[in-house]
């Protein structure tokens, strides 16, 4: 434990110090120790190895300051060594205990404290190498990204200057912006952490030493000063937050964006353009990954993926006991969920579009048929609402990316933690299931006309056309696993559904 320097005895001043006295604080040599011990003043003094005391861990103060007066007890609810005149002065009503009992928790104390420093420098050591190891060779890897993004973008702003280059500007400050904060935020962390990690060290070794001391008050003294630095819980390790992950960068939607813009700027050569194209047949609609054929692909591809995984977290644990037929109804349980879901996604979003577009009706149409805002009522003709219909419908659509994360949200708490999942919890693999039947399902609904989405009723005829069979086949259904989509109401198949059959 002890790294004390050599020292001469402080008695004779000749000969280097080989023991220690606790309450004289002095080195004493061999011959000295003799005579120190044959003093009745010294005789009961405290002695030890030179070599095992570190004097610049700890100040003990071996008497009472205020009474000068020997340590004799200690008392329980100051947490403090007293004197014999302490009791009936400073301490008076006091608890009480021996010195030895006191010295015999806080040994016990300091050893549990000791194991948990540890075990939280373990967790700070383990975050230091996840960062340096994954963190910033991720933030590395994310910079080239980002170079290779603004190449992309580059490429595109030369197509038309004055527009290009200030999205492409918006475009390249934004994912720049986001690698210099992740990477400022992440080195911070890492200095914070090393940091911490250096207290915890110097604390953990400190108490480490001094639960080695074997002279109970000197111990409990030095005890007292560490212990309220390791429990104000500045040595605690903190979060730390997980790399952010910004948004792909998608070429597409980038085009999509700047011509827009585009289109803005030169409408009029955009429609005359589209009527000639229209006129000659050589029209085609762009493929809009939320188009109709696009969606009901989508969807197909939710079943595939997503759902899968969901079912894997949520089906129950099957156990050689149970029989097949509990087994099987386990299995219709699970899928029930998983398409309750999507009965509650899909219902909940036709009645919100058919909400959104009243509302902007209600909005658009006073200010039409009554300027002047002198009417209670107001009613226009049927041309002009249709055509604010249209342009109602037309404006959610072109919001639609605006309106799912909302939507998402509502969802999720309001309709399914209450009605389908009230005792489920809500992992990675259910999230995205449910995110992905919402995001698909709001363009479905908002469609014009909008699409369906339709379900097998149990004991009827299996309809071969829309759906396929899930496992055996048969004639009548018996259990929808997924369902099928139809371009409009009573419309051409968009993407067919699964079917238990009974």
């Amino acid at each position: 434990m002890a790294q004390a320097s050599s020292s001469k005895c402080n008695l004779c001043g000749l000969i280097n110090g080989v023991y220690f006295c606790y309450e004289c604080k002095t080195a004493i040599c061999k011959p000295c120790k003799t005579i120190h011990s044959n003093i009745p003043a010294s005789r009961n003094h405290s002695i030890t190895d030179l070599n095992q005391v570190d004097r610049a861990a700890y100040t003990f103060l071996s008497e009472c300051k205020t009474h000068k007066q020997e340590f004799s007890l200690y008392c329980s609810d100051c947490e403090c060594l007293i004197c014999s005149k302490c009791v009936t002065s400073l301490h008076n009503n006091h608890k009480f205990c021996d010195v030895e009992n006191a010295v015999k928790e806080a040994r016990k104390s300091a050893g549990l404290q000791v194991v948990k420093l540890k075990e939280t420098m373990q967790s700070s050591s383990t975050i230091i190498k996840e960062i340096e190891e994954i963190h910033i060779p991720e933030l590395q890897k994310r910079q080239k990204q980002t170079q290779s993004i603004t190449a992309n973008v580059t490429s595109i702003m030369k197509e038309a200057q004055q527009i290009i280059n200030s999205k492409g500007k918006i475009k390249i400050t934004e994912y720049e912006d986001d690698q210099s904060i992740e990477t400022e935020r992440t080195r911070r962390d890492l200095a914070n952490m090393r940091q911490n990690y250096k207290k915890q060290a110097e604390a953990c070794s400190i108490l480490d030493n001094l639960l080695r001391e074997k002279h109970g008050m000197t111990f409990l003294s030095a005890y007292q000063i560490l212990k309220c630095d390791i429990e104000n819980g500045s040595m605690t390790t903190p979060n730390i937050m997980k790399p952010y992950q910004p948004s792909a960068f998608h070429e597409q939607r980038f085009t999509e964006d700047i011509i827009q813009s585009l289109c803005t700027q030169f409408k009029i050569r955009l429609n005359d353009v589209a009527s000639r194209q229209k006129a000659d047949g050589t029209f085609t609609e762009r493929d809009d990954q939320n188009e109709p054929i696009r969606l009901g692909q989508r969807f197909s591809e939710v079943f595939e993926d997503t759902w899968s995984n969901a079912y894997e977290v949520l089906k129950p644990k099957k156990t050689e006991s149970k029989k097949e037929d509990e087994k099987e109804e386990m299995d219709e349980k699970t899928i029930d969920i998983l398409q309750n879901v999507v009965k509650v996604i899909y219902e909940f979003c036709k009645k919100t579009a058919d909400s959104q577009v009243n509302k902007l009706m209600m909005e658009m149409l006073p200010p039409i048929f009554d300027p002047m805002n002198t009417k209670k009522e107001c009613k226009g003709d049927d041309e002009t609402v249709a055509k604010t219909e249209k342009m109602a419908k037309d404006y959610r659509k072109a919001v639609a990316p605006a309106t799912i994360p909302i939507l998402k949200q509502n969802i999720l708490t309001q309709e399914l933690q209450c009605k389908v999942l009230p005792d489920i919890s809500i992992g990675k693999e259910l999230k995205e299931y449910v995110d992905n039947c919402v995001n698909l399902i709001w363009y479905m609904c908002i469609q014009q006309p909008p699409m369906e989405i339709v379900w097998g009723k149990r004991g009827e005829k299996f309809n071969k056309e829309m759906f396929r069979f899930s496992g055996k086949k048969g004639t009548k259904f018996r259990l929808t696993v997924w369902p099928a989509v139809l371009f409009h109401k009573e419309g051409p198949l968009a993407a067919p559904g699964y079917a238990v059959p009974e």
